[in-house]
């Protein structure tokens, strides 16, 4: 799971530390952001926005631990170089809006903005946060199974003040949008609720014809131990 130009990156919106991401520099996409489960009120309306935040630290090591936009980004500079060699730069490393505006794909959430509230919605719509996921899958296929499964039965099973823990995560293929983002052949999630021990999970086939199914925890392990070849723990507690 550890990929070969891994960046940890501590998701920072605001000045306040909203969640955690490892990301995959080469495949230019998290291999999975990890956050604590706190919407808003019910029902959440997923939005979509077409400017998405960049990680300034993946490119300048000197830069706050704060996510930017690309512009915003740019514009800093206190000696701004040509914008073309200061986009090669950002590409490098990461993913970037122009890399999905003719791709085909949506910008598909790890930690979803639903599982979020105010601020913390805002900084889920991260380039580090998101792969490339087929529209269908995307809208419907994921978005439904934790909206129906997750959004409902988690807030019953996991109330105050226990708290919900959620890894997101996803599994790379041999694909790439435009020859550089990779298109994850499967994406997973698990949620562990501490103090009372419930957990569930979700895997879902990333394609046009994708499906989500729910579940256990050591279910999911079993099968990224198969699609990683190599031993899967979410949890290290357990939580089952």
């Amino acid at each position: 799971m550890e990929p070969n130009r891994p960046a940890r990156i501590c998701q920072v919106y605001g000045k306040f530390a909203r969640f955690a991401t490892l990301y995959d520099r080469e495949n230019r996409i998290p291999v999975y952001s990890a956050f604590i489960f706190t919407p808003g009120p019910l029902p959440c309306l997923f939005s979509r926005r077409e400017e998405w935040f960049i990680e300034p630290q993946l490119t300048y090591s000197n830069r706050p631990p704060e996510m930017m936009l690309m512009e915003h980004l740019y514009n800093s500079e206190h000696k701004p170089r040509p914008k073309s060699d200061f986009c090669q730069l950002i590409t490098d490393s990461q993913a970037t809006d122009c890399d999905y505006a003719a791709s085909g794909f949506d910008k598909g959430h790890l930690n979803l903005n639903c599982f979020q509230f105010a601020e913390g919605r805002d900084a889920t719509f991260t380039l580090t946060n998101a792969v490339p996921m087929y529209e269908n899958f995307n809208r419907v296929v994921w978005s439904k199974a934790h909206e129906n499964v997750m959004m409902s039965g988690l807030l019953t099973a996991c109330p105050p003040p226990f708290v919900a823990y959620v890894v997101t995560g996803a599994v790379p293929s041999n694909r790439f949008a435009l020859g550089r983002v990779n298109v994850p052949d499967w994406i997973w999630s698990a949620i562990c609720c501490s103090g009372n021990g419930y957990n569930i999970a979700f895997i879902g086939q990333n394609d046009p014809n994708g499906f989500a199914k729910v579940v256990p925890v050591t279910e999911l392990e079993r099968q990224l131990k198969l699609l990683y070849n190599h031993f899967v723990t979410i949890f290290p507690s357990g939580c089952y």
